[in-house]
């Protein structure tokens, strides 16, 4: 399923991870394709800071993994700067997670609403026989989605693999 035009798409971080950092994975090319509908104004990019801040997290094991030590200062300046210079470059809403949270007149369920969307996942069996599920943070993202008013919410996340929408908010995997 591809994502309608004037569509507002919430971006996972590993969609950021593939594209800014892991270029060579299998996922990379599909977030290529998805974000430059994104670059060519045919849906709204919407992100949060919780986005912004995991994506860094990831990007520093990456560094970590490549190159067998953490990164310095400066180079976690320079990742810094790599996250949100593509959040600018492809004008992206970004949302303050805090206001997200309940802070600032939203809804103050977060966690409600993140553990109800727990229980309603169903475990994926992957090709590798591993089982996955949306976990805390996919959770977190999920409900994020949700309150920033996307109407898609666009990930790579095995996890997600075969879950109905939820609301307002659907799964797409591996549609690009």
């Amino acid at each position: 399923m591809r994502i309608p035009p004037g569509s507002r798409v919430y971006i996972d971080t590993m969609v950021w991870i593939y594209h800014l950092f892991e270029q060579n994975h299998v996922m990379a090319t599909c977030c290529e394709r998805f974000l430059q509908e994104i670059e060519d104004g045919h849906l709204t990019g919407v992100s949060s800071s919780f986005t912004v801040q995991e994506a860094l997290e990831v990007a520093k094991r990456s560094f970590s993994r490549k190159r067998n030590r953490p990164p310095g200062q400066a180079e976690l300046a320079q990742i810094e700067g790599i996250i949100d210079g593509a959040l600018r470059d492809l004008g992206i809403e970004l949302h303050d997670s805090d206001r997200l949270t309940g802070l600032g007149g939203a809804p103050p369920d977060l966690f409600a609403r993140t553990g109800e969307i727990i229980k309603q996942s169903r475990p994926y069996l992957c090709p590798d026989g591993a089982w996955r599920a949306v976990g805390g943070a996919d959770a977190i993202h999920l409900a994020f989605s949700e309150r920033s008013n996307a109407d898609y919410y666009a990930t790579c996340d095995q996890g997600f693999k075969g879950q109905v929408s939820r609301n307002k908010v659907s799964i797409v995997w591996e549609d690009y």
